[in-house]
This record gives structure tokens, sequence and C-alpha cells, in this order.
């Protein structure tokens, strides 16, 4: 897997390219995915609540994303991630994230 390419698009929030999307990451937490497919891409994000700079975050950049719970949000993660299910979303979330943040 090529390197992700990360963006700050703001103080403590970027966006990181996955094999199937972007992530976008409040301060270390993921908030918001764009996931990209043959139908057009999906716009996603988390359904809970945030501190006031993330909840910032997600109002000027995220509007308008469909909220979903942590189960669902799960799926979606691991189907950004290119995983197979979402079984091994921790560990790739985790590492694949964590790596890209620190480049």
């Amino acid at each position: 897997m090529p390197i992700p390419k990360v963006n700050q698009m703001r103080a403590n929030f970027y966006s990181v390219e996955l094999p199937n999307g972007a992530v976008y990451i409040s301060y270390q937490t993921p908030i918001a995915l764009d996931i990209y497919g043959d139908a057009g891409t999906e716009h996603i994000r988390r359904k809970q609540f945030y501190s006031v700079t993330t909840s910032k975050h997600l109002n000027q950049y995220c509007r308008g994303y469909r909220q979903v719970h942590e189960g669902e949000w799960k799926e979606w993660m691991a189907q950004a991630l290119g995983e197979k299910s979402a079984e091994h979303i921790k560990e790739a979330a985790d590492g694949k994230i964590k790596r890209a943040i620190q480049i």
C-alpha cells in the first residue's frame, strides 16, 4: 500500500487519503469519512458528542454528512481502509492512521 497523503486543513484537523476514501481527523480522532464508490462518494460522520473544537471542525467541513452510530461507523471505516470485514478495523485503523499522522 502506498503511503497515505495527509493534508492539514486547519490546526489539529487533517484529511488522510485511504485506499477507498478519505478520513477526517480532529486531533487524533477520526470523525468523518468520504467513501469512493461506483455510484459516487458517500459522506459519513460519527454521531457522538465531541469537544468544542472538534465540533467546529465537523460543522465547518462536514456539514450535511450522514451521521452514523459507532457500529455502522466501524463498517464504513473498514470499507475506506480496504478491509474485508470490520473485524480488522481496530488494528488496521490504529496502525494506518497513526502512521499517516506521524508522517
